[in-house]
């Protein structure tokens, strides 16, 4: 398989750029090498790695492309390393919080007065901390979803609904059809069936979900969801998938797990993955922790995580990763 060397590798908010710094040595001009973009959250990302001389610091920039998204407020860390895992050695490192990207002309650039570790399988590491929009509230939404409008109007408006969502304890209410409910859930369909003891139940009793997740787990039925909604309920909304057999949400919830995986909901992730047994999960986490040398950095957190995780979770984990 062919590897292009200015091709950027990223799971979860991590990326890395693995470069040959021994063969940077040699160059005794100056040079620019811009990375093929690579996609973290919404947004589509370029690293360019840079010197005048071989006396002169080295310059890396970080930009987002420009897109109909609105522009990203990033605080991430950068950082040198002449190798990936447990011995890798960090040459140089720093920190920005709360940067905005509007155009590549808001690019962040570091300039790094250190000499490149002389060794041929060395990176250049950004992981991100944070990620939003910059205008959150601005009353329009990029979701590319698709809506049926006459679903949402049934939904909206009650239009001859004949079923009740009760929330737990709370006065929440949400009035629904039992046909769409039925359509899109094979449990539902079971509760609502006429050999079912549930057959003349108008009211619904969910108790195991917050009124947010319940309100945003019914808006996707009835396909009334955008991506941000999606986005920030994805782990309880897994959940609620399995439950109701909504499998087309919960391939989508497991694709928005994978996308904002970073060192402080991975072990999360990892459990998610094997309990639920989610495959595409799985590869990213194992790549997130193996291959990015991440497991390091978090060591005794996963020793914790491993007393106190499920045998079956532990020896699945241990036989397909950690040989």
């Amino acid at each position: 398989m062919f590897y292009s060397p200015f091709e950027v590798e990223s799971v979860g908010y991590v990326a890395q750029w693995r470069l040959s710094f021994k063969s940077m040595n040699m160059i005794p001009h100056s040079f620019i090498h811009t990375s093929e973009a690579f996609k973290i959250s919404k947004w589509n990302w370029h690293i360019s790695f840079s010197r005048d001389s071989l006396s002169s610091p080295v310059a890396i920039k970080l930009y987002a492309e420009e897109s109909t998204n609105n522009p990203p407020i990033a605080s991430f860390k950068f950082r040198i390393l002449d190798s990936i895992g447990k011995n890798g050695i960090t040459f140089a490192e720093t920190e920005e919080k709360d940067k905005l990207f509007s155009s590549e002309t808001d690019a962040f650039n570091w300039e790094v007065d250190v000499q490149l570790p002389d060794v041929t399988t060395s990176c250049v590491e950004v992981e991100f901390l944070d990620l939003k929009t910059s205008n959150p509230n601005d009353g329009e939404t990029n979701s590319t979803r698709k809506r049926s409008t006459t679903l949402v109007r049934m939904l909206r408006e009650s239009i001859h609904t004949d079923a009740t969502i009760k929330l737990g304890s709370s006065d929440k209410i949400i009035r629904v059809h039992r046909a769409v409910l039925a359509a899109r859930s094979p449990i539902f369909e079971y509760m609502f069936a006429e050999d079912s003891k549930e057959n003349n139940m108008l009211v619904i009793n969910i108790s195991d979900m917050s009124p947010e997740v319940c309100q945003a787990f019914i808006d996707y039925l009835y396909d009334n969801i955008d991506d941000e909604e999606l986005a920030d309920h994805s782990f309880e909304l897994l959940v609620a998938a399995e439950k109701y057999g909504v499998i087309d949400l919960r391939e989508e919830c497991e694709k928005n797990l994978q996308e904002d995986i970073n060192r402080k909901n991975i072990l999360e992730r990892l459990h998610a993955a094997y309990f639920y047994q989610l495959p595409y999960l799985k590869i990213s986490c194992a790549q997130y922790l193996v291959e990015f040398g991440k497991i390091h950095e978090i060591w005794d957190d996963f020793l914790a995580f491993l007393k106190l995780a499920d045998d079956d979770v532990i020896c699945e984990i241990f036989r397909e990763f950690l040989p």
